[in-house]
Order: C-alpha cells, then structure tokens, then sequence
C-alpha cells in the first residue's frame, strides 16, 4: 500500500466519524477547568485565559480570596469589544460598586473613560492597592468536558495600573479573584453556564487545576466543614458595610501528634466588630501564616515530639532540621502530624509530612509555618499546606470539603474531576480546527520505514485496539518541541553523509517526582560519531535506555516507589525493576506510581504517568517499562522511546515546521485511543 493512499483513506475514516459525531455536542460546559502552574522563583500559582478581541493569552496570578478579575489596562490593552461599566448601571450595582469616576483626563481608553464606575484592585503580595474601573470584554476558558473554550462576551473585569503587577511572576498581568462576591470569576462562571455553585481546588508543585461546577470526588473521600463569613472586609481598601471575600473555616484547636497544644482560643474565632482572628485560605501566601503565640506554641510542640536536633534557622521559618535526622514515609517525611481541629474533636484537618516540611537543601528542611506577628487573620492556611488536597469548596451549601491526596496515594496533576467518559475521542476532537495529527495506536500497526514503505509490526499486538487515523485538533493544546536532525543516518546500512530519516527530539533531562535522574548528560546530545540522543520509535515495545541512564533511572524510580511504600519483588526479564501489585493504588491514569517526565527545551516536560510507565505482568506483579540497551555505542541511540510509552498519547508529526506535538495523557482526560468511533 503506498503512503498517499494510505493516508487518504485514513483520512477518509475520519472525516466519516466526525460527521457522525457532530450531533452529540453538548451546547453548553458542564464545567470549566483552570490548568494552574506553580511558578518556581516567587511561589505564585498562575494560570492562563484569553481576553479581549482579537483574543489574546492573558497570564494571571491566582487569588482565592480576590474579589474579582483585574488587569492591566495602561500597558499594551488593545480591544474592540471592551465596554466599561456607566455610573449607577446594572454591572455597576451588581458589583457594589459605591463611587464614581466623572471624568478621566488622559486619553479614552480601557481604564480611563468617563462617569464610570470604580473598585479597588489589590495585589496582596506586593501589597497594594489602587483604584480600577469597571468594564467588561470578552474572555475565552476551556471546557473540562472535552477540552475546547468557550467564551463570555461580556465578562465584568476591574482595569488596573501597571504599577499593581509589582512582586507578581513574570508575565503575570493581572490576578484571578475567586473569593464571595458577586463579580467574582467563579460567580460569573456560575450564573453564565448554569453551573452548580462549587468549585474544586487541587493545587501542586508543578501542575494542577481548579475546577468550577460540581465534579467528582470518589476517588477522595471528604471532609466537610461550614464556610464562615467574616462581616468585616478583609480587603486592602474597604468599604463601610462590606464582608470579606475571603473563604474562612472555624479552626477550634490544634493538635501535634494528637495532642492539643497551648494558645489562647479566642484568636482562633472572628471579631464581629473588628473582623480581626478567625482562620482562612489562602492562594497567595505560599506557607501558612500564624499570629505570633500560635506559631511560638506550634513550633515548640512540634520540636519537642520530633524529638531531634535542629539545626540553624532559614529564614522565614522558625524550626529547621538535618534531612539526615528524619526518615521518609509515603506521606513524605516522617514527622509528627498536625491536626486542625473543626466543629469537633472528630473532625480535622490532618497535615502530613508532605505539607508541613519544606525541603530547603539537600541537608536541610524546615518546618514550613511562618511567624505572621500581629496580622488581621490569627491563621492563614498557605499554599504548601494546600497542595496536593483536594478542596471543594461548595458556595451554595456553604461549606468545605477537603481531602488529602498524599494520604490516598493520588496527586493533583493527574486527578480527574470528570466521572462520566467523555464517550469518544472524535467528540473531544470534533471541536478543533485545522492541524493534521497522527494519533499512535493502531491494529494493524503499520509504520513507516527508513525508504518510506509500510511493513506491519511484530508489536501490533501490544498497541490499544484502534487504527492510525488523521485527525483535526487544536495545535495550542499540545506542547511542542523541535524535531531534530541526526546527520548521520541510523539505519543498518546507509550511504555516507546520509542524515536519519528518523524522528529526533532534544532530552534535556529526565525528571521523577520532581527530582532531576543525575547521569551523564552528554549522552543526550549527539556525539562526533553522531550516536546519542533520543528519537521516537514505534517498532521498540518499550523504552531502552543507555546503560548508565537505565541504572540512573531505576535507582532513583524505587527510591521514590519506596516513599510510596511500594514494595518491590523480583525483577522480570527484561525489565529491571518489579513491585507487588497489591501495594500499589490505582488512579484515573493508571498506577499511582512516581512520575516520569522528559524535559525538553523550554522547560516544557513530557510526562508519563503509571499507565505508561507501569506494566502489569499478572495480577501480583507490575514492573517499570523500560529496558536496559546496553553501553553506547551500543545502543547508538541513548533513548528510543518505546510503543509502550507512546499508547493514549495525540502526537503530532508536523513535517513542514519540523515539530513534534505531544498531548497530555488521553488518560489522564478520562478517554482512550481505543474509544476512538471509526
């Protein structure tokens, strides 16, 4: 069979399915998702939509107790569908808005125009706070259902001044406002959509998300504790008679190791007058803050049951420790828990390990809690406290629900908060315009060969139950990487000068749970002879690795199993790594198992989740799946990455910009190859 006609009838396939698809399209999201990122240098999470008209990215610092959408409107805001907010108007008394800009004295334009009425942007971390106007634009956000955006063509936003991004990350141009008014993102999500009146946090290291409707939580059971409402702002700037935006919960008690500890109670509850004490959450603050006889308490309870040396303070925390002196459980360190006591004895918010240590150096960590002094909240619960629990925080009931994933064995960037399946593949592509993709799973396996003919695979067997298709998708919901070019061919016999007609990427690193493998790095790279590197192999059933790197790997992949308590068993032939199945959980991705990411230029990282990384032999044993090809020259190529690592991946072979394109995990969107409708 030649290649063009191949591909045609492929493509013919395809363009069958869509259409037959095309009538099952939900008119409406049954919710929306925030794909949120950590960033490493300021702590900030930060996540991304588009605005305005042409849409454009719009990058934001997430604040779960802003009070609305701002950004910056002085520097480069251009759009022609911006509206601002007249004087006494509907959006205007939606927002409770109580002033008025008469008159602006530099040019029109977003930001700055007439009898218009204002609000108080505020950036908490710098902190500061400015006056903003009130308009509105159109905003673009994704769908969890199937991926694609949908838009809001009259999105109420506050304009604010440049001068507000001070201490944001970079890029960042304004900060999400999740908290309880009526103008906030949530609400609006909530009363455009018709979506229930919750939403979900789960917050990580390196990726997580929040989701907005109601959403699945069986995976991770939870606790549930009522929202409180502070009646005094909490705000930078307020106004007489408002509440605070903040979500705030009632903290009665705090226990180490199950035993309360010293402080005096009344801090722990709201001031109705003053608005001072109380506890709440908070996305800003990258460690929980405690007033200054909470933290002196804590911290001296927690050293005296830790019962080791501590070593020098770094700051901003009060308590540090060898690495050495402490040992490791799968919830992270193993350190005293701290409880946060709720409406009982019964019920609390248990922090692990995970969550109340925080690795300063490779010798160092420290107890990850931070002297607030006198500040207006006695507690505020920060972002380490929070990564990796879920959180449902539900509007409508009033009420928190939390959940530790460390405890479960589950981690945020691969929860899924969708229960049903989304049915098919073609229903979560049909949406996308115009990019040509190849999705790698077939039955009939056929590949092309170095000379461009199709022979079919002696793996075929192991490949999901589908056939390579083309489909239409959206390029901006892959991550790309150049494909690159081995000058020397890699083919059993070649003509001198002849470069590879095999796909080539550039391997930065390798990366598991978070921590970079340490190898001799050279071997990514091609060497004088050109032999090196890592390229895409779809004959090879799994991935092998250059000896040093095989050992690299696996050395540090049980190291993090054994966090995990995964226990380990006899290796299989001819993997190098084998664990009892019944120490491991399962997860909407797979095995709950360490991550495996792939760093590539950019920072960007292919990640492999269980359902690639881990391969079932029989109902007691599954083994790491990748193998050990020997000492270079010997593989010439240091990485092949395998069939194996490749299935319920979309990858894209974009031949005219010479670029790979990669998907997340079909799994982890809760669909497969195989549910393909062809």
């Amino acid at each position: 069979m030649s290649l063009s006609i191949f591909f045609q009838l492929a493509l013919l396939c395809c363009l069958l399915s869509l259409s037959s698809a095309k009538t099952g399209r939900p008119s409406h999201p049954k919710g929306l998702i925030f794909r949120v990122s950590k960033d490493p240098s300021t702590l900030q999470y930060t996540t991304q939509i588009k605005q305005r008209t042409p849409l454009v990215p719009v990058k934001l610092t997430i604040d779960l107790g802003g009070q609305f959408l701002w950004t910056d409107c002085e520097k480069g805001y251009t759009t022609s569908t911006y509206r601002p907010a007249r004087c006494n108007s509907s959006p205007c008394s939606l927002a409770k808005s109580g002033n008025c800009m008469t008159e602006c004295y530099s040019p029109a334009r977003p930001g700055c125009t007439n009898n218009t009425c204002t609000l108080f942007p505020d950036n908490v971390i710098a902190p500061i706070a400015t006056t903003g106007t009130l308009g509105s634009d159109v905003i673009s956000v994704q769908s969890a259902l199937d991926g694609t955006h949908v838009t809001i063509s009259k999105f109420l936003f506050v304009c604010g001044s440049t001068s507000l991004l001070d201490k944001l990350s970079t890029g960042v141009t304004g900060m999400a406002g999740l908290g309880r008014t009526n103008v906030s993102m949530p609400s609006q999500f909530f009363n455009t959509f018709n979506l229930k009146r919750k939403f979900g946090v789960c917050l990580s290291p390196s990726n997580g998300a929040i989701f907005f409707g109601d959403f699945d939580s069986s995976t991770a059971p939870l606790t549930y504790t009522p929202l409180l409402i502070n009646p005094i702002s909490t705000a930078s700037i307020v106004t007489e008679g408002e509440v605070s935006a903040d979500y705030f919960i009632g903290v009665k008690s705090i226990r180490i190791n199950q035993k309360p500890i010293p402080i005096n109670t009344k801090l722990l509850s709201i001031n109705a007058t003053q608005g001072s004490g109380g506890t709440k959450l908070s996305t800003v603050h990258p460690y929980t803050v405690l007033e200054t006889s909470i933290f002196k308490a804590l911290v001296n309870a927690f050293v005296k049951e830790l019962n080791v040396p501590k070593v020098r303070s770094v700051a901003p925390f009060g308590a540090c420790f060898s690495s050495k002196s402490i040992g490791s459980v799968y919830t992270g360190p193993a350190v005293p828990t701290i409880d946060l006591v709720l409406q009982s004895k019964d019920v609390y918010w248990r922090i692990y390990g995970w969550n109340s240590m925080v690795e300063v150096s490779k010798d160092v960590m420290c107890l990850g809690f931070v002297d607030g002094g006198n500040p207006t909240t006695s507690i505020v619960i920060g972002g380490h406290q929070v990564e990796e629990n879920l959180l449902k925080i539900d509007v409508e009931s009033s009420r928190l629900g939390f959940s530790s994933l460390v405890y479960s064995k589950q981690i945020c960037a691969n929860y899924n908060f969708v229960a049903k399946s989304f049915g098919s593949l073609t229903q979560l592509l049909l949406p996308f315009p115009t990019a040509l993709y190849v999705l790698v799973c077939s039955i009939f396996a056929y590949f092309i060969t170095e000379n461009g003919i199709f022979h079919p695979s002696p793996y075929s067997l192991l490949l999901s139950n589908c056939l390579l298709i083309l489909f239409e998708v959206k390029s901006s919901e892959l991550i790309t990487t150049p494909l690159v070019t081995n000058p020397q061919s890699t083919a059993p016999l070649y003509a001198v000068g002849e470069p590879s007609k095999e796909f080539f990427i550039n391997v930065k690193s390798i990366v598991i749970d978070g921590k970079p493998v340490e190898f001799n790095s050279s071997l990514l790279s091609f060497d004088k002879e050109d032999a090196g590197g890592t390229k895409i192999s779809s004959i090879t059933p799994f991935t092998y690795l250059e000896t040093s790197i095989f050992k690299a790997l696996v050395n540090d992949f049980m190291k993090a199993a054994a966090l995990r308590e995964m226990k380990t068993v006899a290796s299989v032939a001819p993997f190098g790594a084998c664990f009892s199945s019944q120490t491991i959980a399962k997860g909407q991705t797979g095995p709950v198992v360490p991550l495996i990411d792939l760093t590539l230029p950019d920072n960007q990282r292919w990640r492999f989740y269980g359902g690639n990384s881990m391969v079932p032999l029989n109902k007691e044993v599954m083994c790491l799946a990748f193998v050990d090809a020997g000492y270079k020259p010997n593989p010439k190529t240091s990485i092949a990455i395998g069939g194996y690592q490749l299935e319920n991946f979309l990858i894209e072979f974009d031949i005219d910009s010479s670029k790979l394109g990669i998907s997340t995990s079909l799994l982890l969107m809760n669909t497969t190859c195989s549910q393909s409708r062809l």
